[in-house]
């Protein structure tokens, strides 16, 4: 099957990868930069979420409420998973006020289990490569616990299908803007290792919401369309929001 699908810019994403680790090395002899990696569980909310998919085995089809996913009401996903790598340098020679930056993969994801078919599933599946820079607060400076409040602005690459073992329709997505923020709670170990524990609220099409109504020759290419008009059968703006979970290492570097 062919398709015309909008894929993630790897290359740059790797370039930029590169880029960031060398301003990393470029800050360790200056005693101000910490690197936390963390997974996340994520939960999926308003439009981003729901439990209405069904499958039309005959047609092939993966349906929301009796929608194609171009134009439902919600994307159907249930739960999700995540990994990011954040960098923190100080600001003003102190440790109240870090600069962020870093990157993020999430899956948003729901599994059905097609009726009288015990090993035959369908669902959704919502990709999202991030790219994030902010600032983090400590309000009692670090010590061996200390919590951190977290912003994040995030530029956001999404990539997604239906599916029913192979994928059926694939998202055609131009890039969103959004943010993310929440709260961590950190622990040291020693002087270079900690690890901590927290929460998000993201939002990842914050900005520039698309009505997306170009058609495509293959019918199984599909406009990820998130802002609602007249055209394109959206009863409403459908959200990209997901609360998030995480646990991860930082490392300290003196």
């Amino acid at each position: 099957m062919s398709f015309s699908v909008r894929r993630f810019n790897f290359a740059g994403a790797v370039l930029s990868l590169c880029l960031f680790f060398i301003s990393v090395n470029s800050s360790f002899s200056q005693g101000k930069y910490e690197l936390n990696v963390a997974i996340r569980y994520d939960m999926p909310r308003y439009e981003a979420s729901g439990n209405d998919a069904t499958f039309d085995p005959i047609n092939v089809i993966v349906s929301i409420g009796g929608k194609r996913i171009i134009n439902s009401d919600n994307l159907s996903t249930r739960y999700g998973y995540g990994l990011q790598i954040t960098g923190s340098m100080k600001l003003f020679k102190t440790d109240y006020i870090k600069a962020l930056g870093g990157f993020s993969f999430t899956q948003l994801a729901s599994k059905y289990t097609v009726p009288n078919e015990n090993d035959s599933f369908y669902g959704v599946r919502l990709y999202v490569f991030s790219i994030a820079a902010g600032l983090q607060v400590n309000p009692i400076g670090i010590h061996r616990f200390y919590p951190s409040v977290v912003g994040l602005f995030r530029f956001n690459e999404f990539g997604g299908e239906t599916y029913h073992f192979a994928g059926l329709d694939f998202f055609v997505v131009s890039p969103r803007f959004g943010y993310s923020a929440g709260m961590d709670l950190n622990y040291k170990f020693s002087k270079s290792v900690g690890m901590s524990f927290g929460m998000r609220y993201n939002y990842d099409n914050w900005l520039n919401k698309q009505t997306a109504e170009t058609n495509f020759s293959d019918e199984h290419a599909i406009n990820f369309s998130d802002l609602q008009s007249a055209a394109n059968g959206l009863t409403h703006d459908r959200r990209i929001v997901y609360v998030s979970i995480l646990t991860g290492i930082n490392i300290y570097f003196k």
